[in-house]
């Protein structure tokens, strides 16, 4: 390079590209890489971790358990049949027996004993006898309607006790796989945080790396400016010593080793 030419920084460097990290989260059962796309560009991609064998089971069981829940909380609802809870059925089939039966027992003595007090007193053919035949009938017919009534009640119960602990059930296992998933999404929450925290570091680093060097080539070129400039300097007072013509000076005029001439 001449000793007058100026000096040329040098082009400054491109700043380096950002480091990508991929993670994994045992914990939260996700892991997230980045993958390069067509166009050179990345994108970060968040998975779910494959189940272990246990884990696997045991959502297959929350997820079976709200499929029956959910199956049976249909029927319950919308098309409910008592033949449906064979338990139930059976139940009320034995309790209408028994209730009936009992009923009738004591029809029959109450019969007894109310015939036997009319033909008594001389009234078995009287008015007496038959309003009191009579409401022996209506007795009969109110009691056996109470038991119909006390039947549809225990149905009714049952079946609303059914549908509670299907109900109950169902959102204990949705429940359960909506904190999974819940936890998941969380996880997945994280790890792109994480990744976009990272990679946000990554490239405030790469930006303050090219910074860096951008200051030291503009320090350097600085550096070699003033050296020029003081070359500059030395070399017109060394024309000076020797005598060499000066712009601005008189004709003949200068200096030489031992001073002015």
């Amino acid at each position: 390079m001449s000793l007058f030419s100026s000096p040329k920084a040098s082009a400054p460097a491109d700043p380096p590209p950002p480091q990508y990290v991929d993670t994994r989260d045992e914990i939260g059962g996700t892991q997230s890489t980045y993958v390069t796309n067509p166009d050179g560009t990345k994108t970060l991609v968040t998975t779910r971790l494959p189940l272990t064998p246990e884990q696997q089971a045991y959502e297959d069981k929350l997820k079976s358990i709200a499929d029956e829940s959910l199956g049976w909380i249909e029927k319950l609802s919308t098309n409910y049949d008592r033949s449906q809870i064979p338990w139930l059925d059976q139940y009320l089939a034995d309790y209408e027996t028994t209730q009936v039966k009992g009923l009738d027992a004591a029809m029959a003595d109450r019969t007894g004993q109310e015939e036997r007090t009319l033909a008594r007193y001389g009234q078995a053919d009287s008015t007496a006898g038959n309003v009191a035949r009579a409401q022996r009938g209506q007795d009969y017919t109110d009691s056996r309607g109470q038991i119909n009534r006390d039947l549809s009640s225990i149905e009714q119960g049952v079946r609303e006790n059914e549908l509670g602990n299907a109900s109950n059930l169902y959102s204990l296992a949705t429940g359960r796989m909506d904190t999974q998933l819940g936890q998941l999404t969380q996880s997945l929450g994280r790890s792109q945080q994480f990744q976009l925290s990272d990679a946000s570091l990554q490239q405030n680093r790469s930006l303050a790396i090219y910074g860096a060097q951008q200051n030291a080539n503009a320090i350097n070129a600085q550096n070699a400016g003033n050296k020029f400039n003081n070359l500059a300097a030395l070399a017109t007072l060394g024309a000076y010593a020797l005598g060499g013509p000066m712009a601005g000076a008189s004709a003949g005029a200068g200096f030489s080793a031992m001073g002015m001439r």
